[in-house]
């Protein structure tokens, strides 16, 4: 077949073509109407070794130290103590394990940043329990 024969196909068969779009869009949009929003909000931590007045040989210490404890940091994100601490400071009306089941945390590879990411229907809840999720790390890592 060549291109005029394409076009004499469509020609004749527009309207099947024109009701299967209409049909698509309708789907889509009845689908997409149905569905509840769901926002993510993150909220960024770095981790640091800190030692005062330490020498390059500890510095670098410290450093190998926290690339290495960077998974256990995420782990530890997503426990169910830290969930349970954010419940206690933001007064959510939610159990730690549904908490724990909206959040991942994480860092990228070869970085000492740790990302804590949130799913949640509200866009301002979604970023409270983010930045509660940092807080409540940093006091559970210093335990």
């Amino acid at each position: 077949m060549n291109a005029t024969e394409y076009f004499q196909v469509l020609r004749r068969r527009w309207i099947a073509l024109v009701l299967c779009v209409i049909a698509g869009v309708g789907g889509g949009i009845l689908h997409t109407s149905g569905t509840t929003r769901v926002y993510l909000a993150t909220s960024r931590s770095i981790v640091t070794f800190s030692s005062g007045t330490a020498t390059i040989a500890q510095l670098t210490q410290g450093t190998t130290l926290t690339s290495q404890l960077m998974a256990t940091y995420a782990e530890v994100a997503t426990s169910r103590q830290v969930a349970q601490n954010v419940i206690d400071a933001t007064g959510l009306n939610l159990s730690a394990d549904a908490l724990k089941g909206r959040v991942t945390a994480g860092s990228e590879k070869g970085t000492f940043v740790l990302g804590i990411t949130v799913k949640d229907t509200s866009p301002s809840r979604a970023a409270l329990i983010a930045d509660a999720y940092a807080d409540a790390l940093s006091i559970e890592v210093k335990k």
